[in-house]
């Protein structure tokens, strides 16, 4: 199966609370998810991905991400707990 959108293209971070969300799709409308699969590594970090209806994978929540996503990657990413 091929996806429209392959590579991630929005990328939000909550620094205090050390996760981040990878878009997999250009926008997730509100009750879009349907389902959550938790997946944790052998190191312990955690993974939440989110899938609608017809199981397309719409976008993956990773959390203690400072453990698992490249610094300049993070970044580089909109601060969703950035004060205005």
């Amino acid at each position: 199966m091929s996806y429209p959108y392959a590579s991630p293209h929005a990328h939000h971070v909550r620094r205090q609370a050390d996760a981040a969300y990878i878009y997999l799709v250009p926008d997730i409308e509100p009750g879009r998810s349907v389902r959550n699969v938790v997946a944790e590594s052998p190191t312990g970090s955690m993974k939440v991905l989110d899938f609608d209806l017809d199981d397309i994978r719409l976008g993956v929540e990773v959390l203690d991400a400072s453990s698992v996503i490249d610094a300049s990657f993070l970044a580089s990413t909109e601060r969703l707990d950035q004060e205005s």
